[in-house]
């Protein structure tokens, strides 16, 4: 990642330049822009236009070349502090190769504009580190186009506030929740353009800001720019979202949720030699021998989570033992595995649910028809809209039920393989050592003590959302209430979780309840249900493999990787699952 180059602000004196990136300049558009000129130069600063700021070489502004030209000037001219884009329009992507991106690394400058600006201050961002403003044009300053004119580029460029909007504005929680990351974005059909190739965004971890306007936009083609970034697993990498500016006959937020959602975690498995030294780089034709070098290599690559807390690798095994214990057959579990580790190999990585499989009516019993069950829900529930785990369901009942998702979709769901499951815990790890986190201590608290981010009895963590319910004297109330309300001796505070050790006490969450029990994202992996995988134990009285631990057990004895043999007939409120998906 490059380092971050803040801009220095500006001081009255200071020289402002104006460049024309995206479309031309028309005359009926100089009267609105002399007017912005006067408002700036009455303010105390001097303006100064590009060379070709006001050329129309090809019907729609400058040649590429001289766009460029312009932009390379205004950062090598030691006048200009700060560089505005006259207006929007489009075209600004067509500057991209011949910015020096070198130049501009080191000498930062503020550089501020909105709607087709978005690729140019985007780029520069992600190709210098050079922090980026989106804002005004320089033509809206004394035009109808935005309320934020003057004033808000005073504050935010001499003052150097940071305030997002003014204090007047009315904002609107879609989902609740805290993120912390770099902000990236703009207008939302731009940001599509960036999802890839050589000028794309970095959306790892980033909060997103996105804008658009309905009479250029109607709700299906905001639905088309959403669905494709969802279809590049864009909402699998981002820490948050922020929306505005859209005024159309649907609300930008329906369209987003209608698009999300279930939501998924894009789970990394890079494709380089490293992690295949076996099977290599160029598998083309997928024999079985080639699928089982695949297969050992990444196994060889998570060696560490398929041994137990001692070091002594698990008996554990990805093959076929019964189609009472998946519900498949032999043929039907090959197919599927293979297809697997086909997807892994081919595409780097794999989803899975953010989320334990949910369901919206709370099961109470083993009672089911798998005809007529709903599909799992991956999504977190709150007090208004509760989403309980789906449990009381047998392994191959959960089978089942996660192979619903890809019904008519171009993708295959299934539950997790033991691999998967292994290969989930090697990409937190990855993760969070390279956001500084010491490896030995990530890999405890995968392998030996998830007690600090799992709902355990022996845990304790605050409740930030959706319900629970009691588990005492071997038994689950099924009554859940909800987070913020106080209860017997379970809670303090309305909301935080006290030590439940003994065996027969402990609370059951709805899904993502607590922001304490996830790691990159991934919530309830380690502690409240069980979770059904296709790993068997070749024990005829439990074959069926269970992962991550519940509610009722010790975050040491029961971690994140820690696995559970179960019988095929067991469905209880203990044991659920979590669906993965790969194309």
């Amino acid at each position: 990642m490059l380092e971050t180059r803040i801009p220095k602000k500006l001081v009255k004196g200071d020289t402002i330049g104006l460049i024309a990136p995206s479309s031309d300049i028309s005359k009926e558009d100089l009267e609105v822009i002399n007017n912005s000129v006067m408002l700036m130069e009455v303010a105390g600063f001097n303006i100064k236009f590009a060379k070709n700021a006001l050329k129309n070489t090809l019907g729609y502004g400058a040649t590429a070349e001289e766009k460029a030209e312009d932009i390379n000037e205004m950062f090598r001219d030691e006048e200009v502090k700060a560089i505005f884009c006259i207006s929007g329009g489009f075209n600004s992507n067509v500057v991209f190769e011949y910015l020096n991106y070198d130049f501009i690394r080191n000498h930062p400058k503020i550089i501020c504009g909105f709607s087709d600006s978005t690729s140019l201050t985007n780029n520069i961002y992600s190709q210098t580190g050079v922090v980026t403003f989106s804002g005004p044009t320089f033509k809206a300053l004394t035009s109808w186009q935005t309320q934020y004119g003057y004033e808000e580029v005073i504050k935010r460029f001499v003052e150097g506030g940071l305030v997002l909007g003014q204090a007047d504005d009315k904002y609107k929680t879609i989902k609740e929740g805290k993120a912390k990351g770099i902000l990236v974005g703009g207008n939302l059909s731009l940001l599509n353009e960036m999802i890839s190739g050589k000028y794309s965004i970095d959306f790892t971890d980033k909060i997103v800001f996105m804008e658009e306007l309905f009479l250029e936009t109607p709700p299906a083609l905001v639905s088309n720019y959403f669905y494709h970034m969802k279809q590049n697993g864009i909402f699998d990498r981002i820490k948050g979202i922020w929306l505005g500016n859209y005024d159309g006959s649907v609300a930008i937020e329906k369209i987003l949720i209608d698009t999300i959602g279930n939501e998924y975690v894009w789970i990394e498995v890079p494709k380089t030699a490293e992690v295949y030294p076996t099977a290599g780089l160029e598998i083309t034709n997928f024999t079985k021998a080639e699928y089982k070098a695949i297969e050992t290599d990444l196994h060889t690559y998570t060696d560490y989570y398929r041994k137990n807390k001692s070091g002594t690798l698990t008996k554990y095994k990805d093959e076929y033992y019964s189609e009472a214990t998946t519900g498949l057959t032999r043929a039907k579990y090959t197919e599927l595995k293979q297809k697997m580790l086909k997807s892994v190999y081919e595409n780097g990585g794999f989803w899975i649910g953010r989320y334990e499989a949910g369901i919206e009516k709370n099961r109470t019993s083993s009672t089911i028809d798998l005809a007529t069950a709903p599909a799992p829900l991956s999504k977190a529930g709150t007090v208004k809209n509760a989403v309980y785990p789906y449990t009381y369901v047998k392994c191959s009942q959960a089978q089942t039920l996660a192979s619903k998702l890809s019904t008519g979709k171009s993708y295959t769901s299934s539950l997790m393989f033991g691999v998967q499951w292994d290969l989930v815990l090697k990409h937190i790890e990855v993760k969070e050592v390279a956001k500084g986190t010491d490896l030995a201590k990530i890999q405890k608290a995968l392998r030996n003590d998830s007690k600090d981010w799992g709902n355990y009895c022996n845990a304790t963590f605050t409740i930030n959302r959706g319900e629970y319910a009691e588990y005492k004297n071997y038994t689950l109330s099924t009554t859940w209430t909800p987070y913020n309300q106080t209860t017997s001796n379970n809670f303090v505070n309305s909301n935080v979780k006290q030590d439940q050790s003994g065996g027969n006490g402990g609370i059951l969450l709805t899904t993502g309840a607590s922001d304490a029990c996830k790691k990159m994202n991934i919530y309830d992996l380690a502690g409240n249900v069980w979770e059904w995988t296709l790993e068997y134990t070749a024990l005829t009285s439990g074959p069926c493999a269970g992962r991550g631990g519940s509610f009722l057990n010790d975050g040491s004895l029961n971690p994140a990787s820690g696995r559970n043999f179960v019988s095929t007939t067991v469905s209880n409120e203990s044991i659920g699952f979590r669906p993965s998906l790969f194309k």
